[in-house]
Parts: structure tokens; sequence; C-alpha cells
């Protein structure tokens, strides 16, 4: 059986350490890794639904103002 397949648990003495504990599992992902997680989930609860899945718009947006790079 390969990495991927195999299931695994911890066992936590407190809700709170199971709390702490996702949390930061949730801040080490990637932005990548965080989308793909979105998108996932957002394919459940359309499959769930009967909804036709819609796209998620990928674009990026900046804040305050942007500096140029000097040449």
């Amino acid at each position: 059986m390969n990495k991927k397949n195999k299931l695994y648990g911890k066992k936590f003495s407190s809700l709170k350490k199971l709390e702490e504990s996702f949390v930061e599992q949730q801040l080490s992902l990637s932005p990548e890794e965080k989308l793909s997680v979105v998108q996932y989930l957002r394919e459940q609860y359309y499959k769930i639904k009967g909804i036709k899945p819609q796209r998620i718009d990928k674009t990026i947006t900046f804040k305050g103002t942007m500096k140029r790079l000097k040449k």
C-alpha cells in the first residue's frame, strides 16, 4: 500500500490541542494546497446539492499602490 492510501490518526488529550493542531496544519499549507482544499470542498458541496459546479475566479488583486521597478 502506498503512502497516499494509508490511513493515520493522532490522539489528542483535549479538544483545544486538536484545534491548535488543525490550525497549525492549515497555516502550513501552500497557497496552491489551500486552493486545492477549497476546490475539493466546493465539488463535494455541489455534488451533494446536485448543482452544476461553477469556476473559481483565480484573479489576483493588489491592495495599495504598486511601485515601479527601477531599470
